[in-house]
């Protein structure tokens, strides 16, 4: 007998099993020989690592709502020197000149002259918010909802 394999195709009966040996290639060498085994976790096992390893953030929940998009903002007047003299202490001009371009480049986008105010973003925030301990979130609104703020690791 040869030791070529044999096509055993029964049009739909159990087919007919040789008894065949089985080629074996008298240079056989353990799969190890020439081949690395490697032993690697699971992706699960992998992700529970790393939810493990993870540090939990210090508040439960983090809102960034109703920011200041422009100066025809009705809160840009009001609290403008305020405001402004706190942002000038926290961000500098090369910051702000970011945020600005970022958000033009947004706005190009969608085709739109700039950004108004978002007005619900507050009102949904308060809603949210109350669902969460005091103690357990953390707001940001109007001025310090910035880029700087949202792309912080704080």
């Amino acid at each position: 007998m040869d030791n070529k394999p044999k096509d055993n195709r029964g049009g739909g009966l159990i087919p007919e099993i040789d008894n065949l040996p089985l080629a074996i290639n008298s240079n056989y060498q353990p799969l190890f020989v020439n081949h690395e085994i490697v032993n690697l976790p699971s992706a699960s096992t992998i992700a529970i690592q790393r939810q493990e390893l993870r540090k939990k953030a210090p508040k439960a929940l983090a809102i960034l709502a109703d920011p200041v998009y422009s100066n025809t903002d009705e809160r840009f007047n009001r609290t403008r020197n305020k405001q402004l003299n706190k942002q000038k202490n926290q961000q500098d001009s090369l910051g702000i000149e970011l945020e600005r371009s970022a958000l033009k480049r947004s706005a190009d986008t969608f085709n739109r002259q700039g950004w108004g105010r978002l007005p619900g973003t507050r009102k949904e925030a308060d809603t949210i918010l109350k669902l969460v301990p005091k103690e357990n979130s953390l707001e940001v609104f109007d001025f310090e909802a910035n880029y700087n703020w949202a792309t912080s690791s704080a």
